[in-house]
């Protein structure tokens, strides 16, 4: 009966040792996680910390790029206007010459 107990024990202490050994093992496992997962929110709080400001520096440089271009767009119709209206004054002259003779 004695060996019984003993050998229960044993078994037992075994168990607990394996178990205790196990939790060991996952709470260095959740401490590692732990301090990578906080070295991971710095970086993004850095990285996202100053988009706001960044973002709005970018939408005023997008705003001014599309007022220019809009600009360019209509000094590009003047300037097209403008070739048209010389075109067409070329086209009335040589027709005059043709129709004149030296």
């Amino acid at each position: 009966m004695l060996i019984f107990v003993i050998s229960c024990n044993l078994l037992l202490t075994l168990c607990i040792s394996y178990l205790a050994f196990r939790l060991w093992k996952l709470h260095c496992f959740l401490k590692k996680m732990t301090k990578n997962l906080t070295k991971f929110e710095r970086c993004l709080y850095r990285l996202f910390n100053q988009a706001p400001e960044s973002i709005l520096q970018k939408q005023e440089g997008i705003y001014q790029l599309r007022h220019r271009y809009q600009k360019l767009l209509k000094e590009l119709q003047t300037i097209k206007t403008i070739l048209r209206i010389f075109n067409l004054g070329l086209r009335i002259r040589s027709r005059k010459s043709v129709s004149q003779p030296n």
